[in-house]
C-alpha cells in the first residue's frame, strides 16, 4: 500500500505542465456568442484529449444578432485578420454566419424563385468572407457550422392566445408564421446550398 501511494505521488508530481495552443477562430452570430461564452470549443478539446487546444473570440467577432452582412464590413474583416496575423498557431475558423439573413427576410409565402435569390446573396456574402480569410492566411481550414432546428413554430405556435409576447414573435410572424417543418426546411435546403459549395471549393 504504501508502494503504491508512493509511485502515484510520484507520478503527480512529474506530469508535466501544458502550453496552451490556439487552434480555433471563433467568429459569427449568436450561435459564435453563446459557445464563446459556454467555452464549448475547449470544452470538446479536453473531452477528446487535447486540453491544450484553445480557442479566440472577442465581441467583435462574436455577436448576438449579426448576419453575413456585418462581416464584409471594413472594421470586422479588419478584425478578422488583425487576430490571424497575431495568433499564428490558429489554423481552423469556425463560421456561424447566415441564420439570421435567413430568417430575418425569407417567407414561407416566396416563390422558389425569390427565395433562391436570397439565398443565392447570403451564399455569395459567406463566399466573399471565407475568400478573405484565406487570403489572410493561404490553407486555412474553415468549417461552417450550419443550423438545426428552431423551433419557432412549435414554440411560439402553441403559445396562443399570447403569441406576440415572446421574444422572437415579430421574426416568426414576418416570416409568414411557418412551422417547425417549414422553418427546418428551408435551413437544410440553404445548408445543402452550402455543401455544395464547400465539395466545389
Amino acid at each position: 500500500l504504501l508502494l503504491i501511494s508512493s509511485i502515484s505521488s510520484n507520478l503527480a508530481w512529474s506530469q508535466c505542465a501544458e502550453t496552451p495552443v490556439e487552434r480555433v477562430l471563433l467568429m459569427g452570430d449568436s450561435w459564435a456568442a453563446m459557445m464563446g461564452t459556454d467555452n464549448s470549443i475547449n470544452n470538446a478539446f479536453t473531452k477528446w484529449g487535447h486540453s491544450n487546444y484553445k480557442f479566440y473570440t472577442n465581441s467583435v467577432l462574436s455577436e448576438n444578432g449579426t448576419e453575413t452582412v456585418d462581416f464584409i464590413q471594413p472594421a470586422r474583416l479588419n478584425e478578422i485578420q488583425t487576430q490571424l496575423l497575431a495568433r499564428p498557431t490558429i489554423d481552423f475558423v469556425h463560421i456561424s454566419l447566415g441564420g439570421n439573413d435567413v430568417l430575418g427576410q425569407w417567407n414561407k409565402n416566396w416563390s422558389q424563385a425569390k427565395t433562391d435569390s436570397l439565398l443565392d446573396s447570403v451564399s455569395a456574402r459567406l463566399v466573399f468572407i471565407m475568400d478573405f480569410i484565406k487570403s489572410v492566411r493561404p490553407g486555412i481550414r474553415i468549417l461552417w457550422s450550419g443550423y438545426a432546428y428552431p423551433n419557432f413554430g412549435e414554440i411560439i405556435g402553441d403559445q396562443a392566445p399570447f403569441q406576440s409576447s415572446h421574444p422572437f414573435y415579430a421574426t416568426w410572424n414576418g416570416m409568414g408564421q411557418p412551422n417547425f417543418t417549414q422553418i427546418n426546411g428551408i435551413l437544410n435546403y440553404y445548408s445543402a446550398q452550402m455543401s455544395s459549395i464547400a465539395d466545389n471549393d
